[in-house]
């Protein structure tokens, strides 16, 4: 259980940078196409993008938790996950309709 990525990066274990650009980043461009690609097609709301930011909002601040090189970067990904969070909670208020 200890290798398995998705814990590893649970736990904050990832790179900082693996964290940000390829999970953070590429993952959730891909999800958040597919996400609406599959809201379009069959005209219905998803949302698989909601548990997997939140996923890796949690991660990737652990990963900067831990990040041991300039702490600029660390600050700068915390910023942005912050930034992330309050889209993601946007988000939900207006398809909830909160």
């Amino acid at each position: 259980m200890k290798n398995i990525f998705l814990v590893r990066f649970w736990r904050g274990d990832i790179k900082l940078w693996i964290s940000y650009w390829i999970c953070g980043v590429l993952f959730q461009y891909a999800i958040g196409m597919s996400d609406f690609y599959i809201a379009i097609k069959f005209n219905t709301p998803v949302g698989i993008i909601f548990p997997f930011v939140i996923f890796w909002c949690l991660g990737t601040w652990r990963a900067a938790q831990k990040y041991t090189g300039r702490p600029l970067w660390a600050t700068l990904t915390k910023f942005t996950i912050l930034i992330n969070a309050l889209l993601i909670i946007f988000a939900l208020v207006i398809t909830l309709g909160l």
